[in-house]
């Protein structure tokens, strides 16, 4: 047999064998993606779950550097 007419049979043989094949199983259903805690604390974002935080709005500079007022009563009456 030539070597032309053998690369033919065996391209041939190779494009039947591929069309044989059976069919691809089902992809896995995708796991539980578990994350770790280092991880969790490097996300970028926060938690897909996670309720938005309302920001609190304080002077940090004014509470840092001012000196608190004494007339005005804190939390207990009695500690001033």
């Amino acid at each position: 047999m030539p070597p032309r007419t053998a690369a033919l049979i065996a391209g041939l043989r190779r494009i039947v064998a591929i069309e044989t094949l059976p069919p691809a199983p089902p992809p896995a259903p995708p796991r539980c993606e578990r994350r770790s805690l280092l991880g969790l604390l490097l996300l970028p974002e926060p938690l897909p779950l996670a309720p938005p935080r309302p920001r609190r709005r304080t002077r940090w500079l004014a509470w840092l550097f001012l000196p608190e007022q004494l007339g005005r009563e804190g939390p207990d009456p009695e500690v001033r």
